[in-house]
């Protein structure tokens, strides 16, 4: 099922199962297109120290694509893409 996030911003829907969240779907506005994003299926992965793992990434010849930042009501999220560049 989607849900609306109510997040403020871009629409973003959430992807849910039984209650939980497992997905999410977001348009690309024209902001994000003139960038040069393109649509892509990103995952979510959850890590004990977010700031940690984007300087690994970093280290690692990755790239941050979105630095960390808040999330209301969920947390805080980065976007990365690996050393190949693919997010």
């Amino acid at each position: 099922r989607a849900v609306d996030s109510g997040l403020p911003g871009p629409a973003y829907r959430y992807f849910a199962i039984a209650g939980e969240n497992v997905g999410g779907l977001l348009a690309l506005d024209a902001a994000a297109r003139a960038a040069g994003a393109r649509p892509c299926w990103l995952p979510y992965l959850h890590v004990p120290d977010l700031d940690a793992c984007v300087a690994a990434v970093v280290r690692d010849g990755g790239a941050v694509q979105v630095p960390p930042m808040p999330v209301p009501g969920v947390g805080r999220r980065a976007m990365l893409a690996e050393p190949q560049g693919a997010p």
